[in-house]
């Protein structure tokens, strides 16, 4: 399996971005034909990327570009969860040569993050426990 997991990131450069790309509300930004050669291509959010939209996007890789899907299978708002492409993706890359999945192991925003992540989860485990009673 081409897969890594990485425990921190740095940001070395900003790279100039040439294209926004905005796949939400079931609207294709890209359209089919395009090809996006010579660039650096980020997708954010990608949980949130249906199989259909996901196809699109990969194939409009063109030579000599990088793409990066970024996105969270634990945060997809779908109707329905298994609509993302995301997951898919994501395990592919143990029969693509070339595609890489990476996992982050812990939380690269600010440290009151976790903390607020912990209350949160706390909040949830206490509500779901009301329920059954």
């Amino acid at each position: 399996m081409n897969s890594k997991k990485i425990k921190s990131i740095k940001i070395v450069n900003e790279p100039t971005l040439k294209y926004s790309v905005n796949v939400q509300d079931n609207h294709n930004y890209i359209s089919t034909g395009d090809v996006l050669s010579h660039n650096c291509i980020i997708v954010d959010e990608a949980q949130n990327v249906t199989m259909e939209q996901m196809e699109m996007i990969v194939t409009r890789l063109g030579l000599r570009s990088k793409m990066m899907i970024c996105g969270d299978d634990a945060q997809v708002d779908l109707k329905n969860r298994g609509d993302s492409g995301f997951k898919f993706l994501y395990s592919a890359a143990r029969r693509i040569k070339d595609l890489e999945a990476i996992t982050l192991l812990e939380n690269h925003r600010d440290p009151i993050v976790d903390d607020l992540i912990d209350m949160y989860e706390e909040e949830s485990a206490r509500r779901s426990g009301k329920k059954g009673k």
